[in-house]
């Protein structure tokens, strides 16, 4: 049985959640830890967290594609402002 966190909504609410579902892993390990061995920025992170998990969450890859190409025109909207 996977470990559970518990996560507090408000005062009086709170609900338990995996703390490494399946969606978040592949054949090289848990996306927490590619994110945290390249040493990668938010954006950066939440687009190989959203391409690596496309349809493995939901049946749909193009939700979670659509999220990481929000993230990817954020990053790149970021860099172009800082030029």
């Amino acid at each position: 049985m996977k470990p559970k966190v518990r996560v507090r909504m408000s005062n009086e609410e709170s609900i338990d959640r995996e703390s490494n579902p399946s969606y978040y892993k592949s054949s090289l390990g848990e996306v927490i830890d590619l994110v945290e061995a390249y040493d990668l920025n938010f954006c950066t992170g939440n687009i190989l967290k959203y391409i690596l998990r496309a349809g493995k969450k939901s049946k749909d890859p193009l939700i979670d594609l659509m999220k990481a190409r929000w993230y990817l025109d954020r990053y790149i909207e970021k860099i172009k402002s800082s030029k």
